[in-house]
């Protein structure tokens, strides 16, 4: 068993997220819709990969990204039915950029792919990977929720509401035993294979990874 040594979020790293979540208050934006709906394809097509690796993890199944692709880029029908083609033909926003789909593809891919090797690489069909990649999948989609509500409405970031997603995953004030991360290991049994999580200690990894791919795509996006 891979094992990461990886220490609990710290009373710093917490008055970290206090200062961002601050920021995020103080920094009104204008209303975008165009903005707004690429942080929500970009959120879904994250969610739809992240998904497939986990149905992979519970099934043994390979992982089917095909139906991520064709609702991402529009299948055969073109750029003008993608989900960033139907956004940019309206302008409704304006659009901050242009012709990035390409770009934001790439780096959703990167982002599934490091998540999956830090996780269990090669490792056999697993529920503890599954259920962690299912903890990964729900922060990311929920940090990038709150981001396209407000860019869409043209508000602050709602502080409350971010700091539920971070709560979710790491255990918030009841404490790093009840994160996302930590009830799956607490159910592992040694005599039960699937349940014996590939790493552990690694829910402080993950959650930069998240915060980081996040940060990146919505700096490309021209997020303010």
């Amino acid at each position: 068993m891979r094992t990461k040594h990886v220490m609990w979020p710290t009373t710093l790293a917490a008055i970290a997220v206090a200062g961002a979540l601050a920021l995020g208050v103080s920094a009104a934006q204008a209303q975008n819709k165009c903005l707004s709906g690429k942080t929500k394809c970009v959120s879904k097509n994250a969610s739809c990969m992240l998904q497939a690796e986990e149905v992979s993890q519970k099934t043994g199944q390979p992982n089917v990204w095909y139906k991520c692709w064709v609702k991402f880029y529009g299948g055969t029908e073109g750029f003008e039915k993608s989900c960033f083609g139907k956004l940019e033909l309206k302008n409704d926003g304006p659009c901050l950029t242009f012709g990035d789909l390409d770009a934001e593809e790439a780096k959703v891919e990167a982002f599934v792919a490091d998540v999956v090797l830090e996780l269990y690489d090669s490792s056999p069909p697993n529920k503890c990977s599954a259920g962690k990649l299912k903890c990964v999948r729900k922060k990311t989609a929920c940090i990038l929720t709150v981001h396209s509500k407000a860019q869409k409405l043209g508000l602050p970031l709602d502080p409350a509401e971010l700091q539920k997603c971070y709560d979710k995953f790491d255990g918030g004030t009841k404490g790093p035993d009840a994160g996302c991360f930590a009830k799956l290991e607490a159910k592992q049994d040694p005599l039960e294979f699937e349940t014996v999580c590939p790493s552990v200690a690694d829910a402080a990894t993950q959650e930069a990874k998240v915060d980081a791919f996040v940060a990146d795509v919505l700096a490309e996006l021209g997020a303010p």
